[in-house]
């Protein structure tokens, strides 16, 4: 599993943006329940040393924190907000959700169109797509505080996954070593605790730092070429073996397809897109074959088949791009 809570950027111009699809993205609840775990971690840090951060007022919600910029993020994001504004959102995590429903809700053009720009969008109309159709029919109904995310497997209809709730508030403040510290003892937690024994680092385009958003266009897809090969890397033999890669491998396009792409022209993230869909198809489709009993081996075949294609195939735009 990838932690989303490592990707934050570096540079401070960079967070309005960022925080901003994490707003319109699938993986909201993701991002809470890693800085929630940070700030508890950084709270018994506190206790242990029996130091007291200073309190501070927890808003009740977005709105309230918000104030008089409710009108201006709700026009123009969050770019006009200051950077110890932002901030906030990372030391109090429970008002994402809250934010997340409003933008949402009462957003206008701006959220439309960083919602439109998202790496998902055509996922995400599928999905809208088949709800409309199913209160057409009186099949469901919306539901308010839930979204719908891709199937993992290839069953009818949409998965139906909650929204962030808010989590127990807490409202410690620490400062940005005690942020680093934290991140990395996090990392060792959740991959030595909450995986199991046995449990692997996330590999392919899982790993953290496997997507390169700062390299040039064709770099970029080289790089994603380059990763996707780590696929060959281990031949599970078992169906459990390998429907557990094969879900992996998945799980890394999941995150390719959820990725801003900034090194790539409009046209040519909507082509990697596409791309990343259908190749999610083919796994989900040896996916739903192993889970009817189908052979492992020939399971596994079908998976290298797709990938050596999806290698050549971002192999050849990359050099389409750097011949112009």
């Amino acid at each position: 599993m990838t932690l989303l809570a490592l990707e934050l950027p570096e540079e401070s111009a960079e967070l309005p943006l960022w925080i901003e699809r994490q707003l319109v993205g699938l993986n909201l609840r993701q991002l809470v329940t890693e800085l929630t775990a940070i700030g508890q971690m950084a709270t018994d840090d506190a206790t242990a040393r029996q130091s007291s951060p200073p309190a501070t007022t927890t808003p009740a919600d977005a709105a309230q924190w918000l104030g008089d910029s409710k009108g201006t993020v709700l026009a123009d994001g969050l770019r006009g907000l200051p950077a110890e504004k932002l901030s906030e959102l990372l030391r109090q995590p429970r008002l994402l959700g809250s934010l997340q429903e409003l933008v949402l809700v009462e957003g206008g053009p701006y959220w439309e169109e960083v919602a439109r720009r998202a790496p998902a969008v055509e996922a995400r109309v599928a999905m809208g797509r088949e709800r409309v159709v199913q209160a057409v029919r009186g099949e469901t109904s919306p539901i308010a505080g839930r979204i719908f995310a891709p199937p993992a497997s290839s069953g009818p209809g949409p998965k139906a996954v909650d929204v962030a709730p808010p989590p127990a508030p807490f409202a410690k403040r620490y400062g940005a070593l005690a942020i680093c510290l934290a991140l990395a003892a996090c990392l060792l937690l959740m991959v030595t605790q909450f995986q199991g024994p046995g449990a692997q680092l996330a590999w392919g385009w899982s790993r953290p730092g496997a997507i390169d958003e700062r390299a040039s266009a064709p770099k970029y897809l080289e790089g994603l070429a380059a990763t996707g090969h780590e696929w060959f890397d281990e031949r599970p033999t078992s169906p459990a073996d390998v429907r557990r890669r094969i879900q992996e491998m998945r799980d890394g396009c999941d995150r390719v397809i959820n990725s801003p792409h900034a090194p790539l022209a409009m046209a040519d993230q909507q082509w990697l897109v596409e791309r990343c869909l259908k190749w999610r198809e083919k796994f989900d489709a040896q996916l739903a074959a192993l889970d009817a009993g189908g052979d492992p081996l020939a399971a596994r075949g079908q998976i290298d088949e797709t990938v050596n294609k999806l290698i050549g195939t971002l192999q050849d735009r990359a050099k389409q791009i750097a011949t112009g």
